[in-house]
């Protein structure tokens, strides 16, 4: 067995030991920067109350890592509200790694997908479907998966109830159930 010398790179003006690259295998999810706690097995999962804005990426870049078959999507309701939360955050993690393989390869198999209200996040939860399904062919740009994604990550999904005075409780759980099928329709036709 041969070992590799330690890489080294030069960031911010420093030379540093490059950590070893991910084992696939064994490894769990995690929403903090590596390394770090990882979630325990999980079918379906709520995270409530605060938590760090990079927390979806890095559960989806964790996600991703875990096996080149991973692909991961996440639904957000504003791009322009998550960069700057992302932007305000500053993550030192995200600076440093974002640029690295591994990360880069990862993030080749995370979508990310902006329906700004409740209407038009029912129509991209009822369009999400594999691109061959019971052996018919459809394609919708954004919607239509070759494979479908292992990891479906609704971020802040009370804003688009919340946001809109005329809706209810009723609306919120109908976003959760419409949220709940779609994944349980793409699993099963995976």
């Amino acid at each position: 067995m041969i070992s590799q010398p330690a890489a080294t790179v030069e960031r911010r003006g420093k030379w540093t030991k490059l950590p070893p690259p991910p084992q696939y295998g064994g490894a769990m999810a995690t929403i903090f920067p590596r390394p770090s706690p990882s979630l325990p097995p999980f079918k379906t999962l709520l995270i409530q109350g605060p938590y760090h804005p990079s927390a979806p990426l890095h559960l989806c870049l964790s996600h991703s890592t875990l096996s080149p078959t991973n692909s991961a999507l996440v639904i957000s309701p504003s791009r322009s509200k998550l960069q700057a939360a992302l932007k305000e955050s500053n993550e030192g993690w995200l600076y440093d790694h974002g640029g690295d393989g591994t990360t880069c390869s990862s993030s080749t198999r995370v979508q990310l997908l902006y329906p700004p209200t409740a209407s038009h996040l029912a129509l991209v939860l009822t369009s999400l479907h594999e691109a061959n399904v019971a052996g018919k062919s459809a394609y919708i740009p954004k919607v239509t998966f070759d494979v479908a994604p292992t990891l479906v990550v609704l971020c802040e999904l009370s804003s688009y109830v919340t946001d809109d005075s005329a809706s209810t409780v009723s609306s919120y759980l109908t976003l959760v159930t419409q949220a709940l099928t779609s994944a349980a329709t793409l699993s099963t036709n995976s």
